[in-house]
């Protein structure tokens, strides 16, 4: 009983000093002023040597007064103090080494595994997989050892590990673990991150349909979170925009994109850079270069203005180099991989071998010939580096299986010799059976070869037949097609004539009303038989144009409004009251699209022509039609005239004109806004391939005129 009792005394003063020793170290680093905030200090200016000379002094007084928790937790803030890039002997990661070893003679379990977890994770960062790999061993060894079922941080870094080695079979079994352990301990603060690790090794393995599975999980897990961290989802969203793009689908890339950014707008700077970058992604695969610059460039500016780190840096410049290299744009290349090449921090092998390919080509396009074989040497070096390592580890793979298979061939080579006494006894016995056996295997063998001679002549003259019989049928092949091709250069010409019968029956329509128009007198009936032959105009250019053009069927846009709006200034007789401003983009419309749009500009002009200036003053009619994001057209007409009314309501217009504008717009499929500000602004938008849905809206936009 005395025994017991002493023995609980003691540990419980050891458990005194220790804690004791615990807040002693604590307090003497969280005091300013002292000795170790000063080290500390110094290492933050960038004054290493000095931080570390300060830091050492500690340290040699601990071990001095014999304090092991002292002397580890000096090397362990020493350790977290200096920077990642510091790799010389006392430096990052030996600084923590030495507090590794330092907790193992206490020893602090707890320690330990924090330190062997940020020692491999250093590893990780600085591209050695092979010392990572070893330090997360132990680590996993040390967490079994102490039943301890938290280990899923562990397996994820595993992950990382033999995703980067390429032993993707390990890769996929510790991405697994991961994901089952955090379930299996009710730990969901991690799972979105192992979520989208375990999809990265599918995509690896090319096995898509699962990549896009897990992905959307991951999103799923950050839709889920109470308090939704939009960069974050944004990032999740950027994965499986990757893949649609990897499996060839940008448009469903394109529109995951827009959905999430409708539902949670980008507000951050870090939001907008990936919003940025998934748009330049989408509609670079959309093959809409001036779209996917404008992003790429959006991307750059975002992420100058909040930076990530050196990993988003150097991914938004070489992304950006690499678009303008396949544009051939070497020069805007050649900036932004500099800019890349020169983003302080650790990048892969393979990235940095790309960056300076694509440097090679921008200045060998450049003519900077010297420029260029510097960045190719560097390539080479890279490559050559990667090449070593690879051949090493292949070498070091081929030597264990080699002395694998040598032990296995020892253990077989016994065998057989204990076996060999045997098997020669039975040898006398089987050479005569295994005699007949061959003779009669080779008669086989004789008799197949005979039967596949008679086959293949068969063969042969049952070819010869089907090949005549398919140059016969190639004859009458040919037949048709010329037929056809005949057929269809009849066609384009009957839909020629036909356009230009069109044509001249318009014009004698235009005729015939401007023949009765001068036997009337009534100014109303005049003024619609005009409106009348401006609306027939309109369509007769463009039958017109089809028939004086190779093209049947689609309408050069440009050059279309152009003649209207001068057979309109002609018509008028304005006398330059009113100017004409165009911004027209080039652009084909279909028939069916075309002749719709042409009588809506009709009588948007005609109405602005007769209405907006009246008297003889002056304005400006702008117009202006170009391509906009999904493929939509866009056409906006205005005016700086008098405006609309106060409490004008274009629903209740009784005007003729306005109502076929309205039915035209819906025909195209497309909407229709008109605002009065500072004049009159007509927005037409429709899509330039008929999609079968209805989206036509009418509304009016007052402002004070």
């Amino acid at each position: 009983m005395l025994k017991w009792l002493l023995l609980t005394c003691l540990t419980a003063f050891a458990g005194i000093n220790a804690a004791a020793q615990k807040q002693s170290v604590q307090s003497t680093t969280e005091q300013p002023g002292n000795p170790a905030a000063q080290a500390v200090a110094l290492l933050k200016a960038g004054k290493i040597p000095e931080g570390k000379a300060a830091f050492m002094n500690l340290i040699k007084k601990a071990q001095q007064q014999n304090n092991k928790e002292q002397e580890a937790a000096w090397w362990m803030q020493l350790g977290n103090s200096l920077p990642e890039e510091d790799t010389a002997a006392a430096g990052k990661i030996a600084s923590l080494q030495k507090a590794l070893e330092a907790y193992e003679s206490i020893p602090n379990i707890k320690k330990q595994i924090a330190l062997l977890e940020k020692i491999a994770s250093l590893y990780i960062r600085l591209d050695n997989m092979d010392k990572a790999e070893l330090e997360l061993n132990k680590l996993l060894q040390l967490q079994q050892s102490q039943s301890i079922r938290e280990i899923q941080n562990t397996c994820d870094l595993l992950t990382i590990v033999y995703r980067a080695k390429g032993n993707l079979s390990q890769a996929l079994y510790y991405a697994m673990q991961a994901i089952k352990i955090a379930e299996g301990v009710n730990d969901s603060i991690k799972l979105g991150r192992f979520y989208s690790r375990l999809s990265f090794v599918y995509k690896d393995l090319e096995q898509h349909e699962q990549c896009m599975y897990w992905q959307r999980k991951a999103f799923e897990w950050q839709l889920r979170q109470p308090a939704k961290d939009t960069f974050a989802l944004y990032t999740a969203t950027d994965n499986i925009v990757n893949t649609l793009i990897l499996v060839n689908n940008p448009r469903e890339a394109l529109k995951t994109a827009l959905e999430i950014m409708d539902k949670y707008p980008a507000e951050k700077p870090d939001q907008k850079h990936v919003a940025a970058m998934m748009l330049a992604k989408s509609y670079e695969a959309l093959t809409q270069p001036q779209l996917a610059e404008k992003y790429y460039l959006e991307a750059v500016a975002w992420e100058e203005q909040n930076p990530h780190g050196f990993t988003l840096r150097f991914q938004t410049y070489y992304q950006t180099g690499r678009f303008y290299s396949e544009q051939r744009k070497y020069e805007q290349s050649r900036y932004y991989l500099t800019q890349a090449a020169n983003t302080k921090g650790f990048v892969n092998s393979a990235t940095q071998r790309n960056v300076q390919l694509l440097l090679f080509r921008a200045d060998s396009a450049a003519g900077n010939y010297q420029a260029a074989i510097d960045h190719y040497q560097r390539y080479k070096a890279i490559n050559d580096t990667m090449y070593n390592v690879a051949k090493s580890r292949q070498i070091e793979e081929m030597q264990a299986k080699y002395e694998s298979d040598k032990k296995e061939k020892d253990i077989q080579l016994l065998r057989r010799e204990s076996q060999l006494q045997q098997s020669q006894l039975k040898q006398a016995s089987l050479a005569w059976t295994v005699t007949i056996a061959i003779i009669a295997l080779l008669l086989i063998i004789i008799a197949l070869l005979y039967n596949r001679y008679r086959i293949r002549q068969r063969s042969n003259r049952q070819l010869e037949n089907q090949q005549k019989e398919i140059n016969l049928k190639n004859v009458s092949l040919q037949k048709l097609v010329n037929e056809k091709d005949g057929l269809l250069e009849e066609k384009e010409w009957l839909l020629k004539e036909i356009h230009h019968r069109v044509n001249n029956n318009l014009q004698i329509v235009m005729s015939l009303l401007n023949t009765q128009s001068a036997y009337l007198d009534n100014d109303s009936a005049i003024l619609a038989i005009r409106d009348s032959q401006h609306r027939m105009r309109a369509m007769s250019l463009i039958h017109q144009k089809l028939y004086q053009s190779d093209k049947v069927a689609n309408i050069d846009m440009q050059a279309y409004i152009e003649e209207l709006t001068s057979y309109l200034d002609d018509n008028f007789n304005v006398n330059n009251r009113i100017r004409f401003q165009l911004y027209l983009a080039p652009l084909e419309l279909d028939i069916a699209q075309a002749v719709p749009l042409g009588l809506i500009i009709n009588e948007i002009i005609t109405n602005s022509m007769k209405y907006a200036f009246p008297g003889n003053s002056q304005g400006t009619i702008h117009i202006s039609m170009e391509l906009v994001e999904l493929g939509d057209v866009l056409l906006v007409i205005a005016d700086n005239g008098k405006g609309l009314p106060p409490g004008f309501d274009i629903a209740g217009t009784p005007s003729l004109g306005m109502s076929l504008v309205q039915g035209l717009t819906k025909q195209l499929n497309g909407t229709f806004v008109i605002k009065s500000r500072e004049g009159v602004t007509v927005n037409i938008r429709f899509p330039q391939e008929r999609s079968g849905y209805f989206t036509a809206v009418d509304h009016v936009e007052e402002q004070p005129v």
